[in-house]
């Protein structure tokens, strides 16, 4: 595999990525909670998810952050799983999950550090 990630989706069909997050989302819809080390039950499988650039940040942190929720980031992610309600095997090279309607697996080129997201509005 000459990727870092690859998930096999029930189908059949493959999508491949460079990056991959583990998230769970704020209950009341506001966006990410939180970023994760690897799967686990109430996480999402993000796969080369976008963010905002520092020098836009920059600029919006001028005025107090004003228009945030206006921003669009065309195609965000390559893929975003439902939250994961069963994870069947994790290994180096393998991730097995399920969500409420699917069963996926997740090839690992690598055994990377996880990617964590960078929130605008955490120095973390």
């Amino acid at each position: 595999m000459d990727v870092n990630f690859k998930l096999i989706k029930p189908d059949g069909t493959e999508i491949v990525s460079d990056t991959i997050n583990w998230v769970t989302w704020n209950v009341d819809g506001g966006g990410l909670r939180a970023a994760h080390d690897g799967p686990a039950e109430g996480r999402s499988l993000v796969m080369d998810m976008k963010t905002i650039p520092m020098d836009v940040l920059l600029t919006m942190s001028q005025n107090n952050f004003e228009g945030m929720k206006d921003i669009k980031v065309k195609d965000p992610y390559k893929f975003l799983s439902e939250p994961i309600t069963k994870v069947i095997e994790s290994t180096k090279s393998k991730v097995i999950f399920e969500t409420e309607k699917d069963t996926f697996e997740l090839l690992i080129n690598t055994n990377p550090a996880w990617v964590k997201p960078r929130s605008p509005f955490s120095l973390r």
